[in-house]
């Protein structure tokens, strides 16, 4: 699922890296506010490293870091669906489902 979706938020395809970075804060800004749990819930769900999260816990602008974590993330997913993908399009047609 995308992070647009789970955060709760329509991304403009227009949007520069740091506009969407700041978004992403400011969205994980809200979900901490609401708690623990439902902050690792969805930490949990966009697949994000408790190490990680630990790293940045407690140092300046934790929601900036958090946010970049994520894009991280999410970016390394859309970039290893494309490689497989590519990959599954040069394989021997005789071997497609």
């Amino acid at each position: 699922m995308a992070v647009s979706a789970e955060l709760g938020m329509t991304v403009p395809v227009t949007l520069t890296e740091d506009e969407l970075l700041q978004r992403i804060a400011g969205k994980i800004a809200e979900v901490v506010q609401q708690g623990q749990e439902p902050f690792y819930r969805l930490m949990y769900r966009l697949d994000i490293p408790e190490k990680k999260l630990n790293a940045v816990a407690g140092t300046d602008d934790v929601a900036m870091k958090v946010a970049r974590l994520v894009y991280e993330r999410q970016r390394a997913k859309v970039l290893t669906r494309m490689h497989f993908r590519q990959q599954a399009d040069d394989s021997d047609p005789e071997l497609r489902w």
